[in-house]
């Protein structure tokens, strides 16, 4: 038999393997990377809103010299941010499987993440006072920003962020925050 007719058939052999046993696994893999870089852009969607929301909500009080129209207009305002917290906090919570615990345990990027999502519902939801509230679960959002959304280099102060994060994550714990 002729060596081009036997090229041939090993690259027809070669390509029938492929496309019947490694391009499936390859594609279903695909499908698993794809579906943790959505849930981490979901993560990073909602950190961003709690973080937009609770800024909001810190700098622009409802001022009691103002016009009723302005103050109940204001007061409108302040009551969308609060159920936009509200909506974050409950899509993280409901969507933690995929947004979280895709993380990697190493350095307990997972536990923060997990410890993340459960307090900033818990404080949500919790009896404090709303403007305590809003800065618990805004502190939360800007050291998780830091942790897990920022510019690779920035690895110092992403193990700072990380220390304050626990520490933060312990003193609601313990109630002392």
């Amino acid at each position: 038999m002729p060596s081009w007719v036997i090229t041939i058939l090993l690259s027809v052999a070669t390509t029938a393997v492929t496309g019947l046993f490694v391009l499936p696994r390859l594609e279903a893999r695909n499908r698993r990377i794809q579906a943790g870089h959505i849930a981490r852009d979901r993560l990073a969607t909602a950190v961003l809103s709690l973080l937009a929301s609770t800024a909001r909500l810190q700098v622009m009080p409802v001022p009691p010299e103002g016009t009723e129209t302005m103050r109940a207009r204001l007061t409108g305002e302040r009551t969308r941010w609060l159920e936009q917290i509200d909506e974050a906090t409950r899509t993280l919570v409901d969507t933690m499987e995929q947004s979280t615990l895709g993380f990697p345990s190493a350095m307990r990027l997972r536990d923060l993440a997990v410890g993340f999502v459960g307090h900033a519902r818990m404080v949500w939801i919790s009896e404090r006072p709303e403007e305590d509230r809003v800065r618990i679960v805004g502190e939360l959002a800007a050291l998780v920003q830091g942790i897990f959304f920022a510019a690779w280099w920035r690895g110092g102060r992403r193990l700072k962020l990380m220390s304050d994060l626990l520490a933060l994550l312990q003193r609601l714990e313990n109630g002392d925050a």
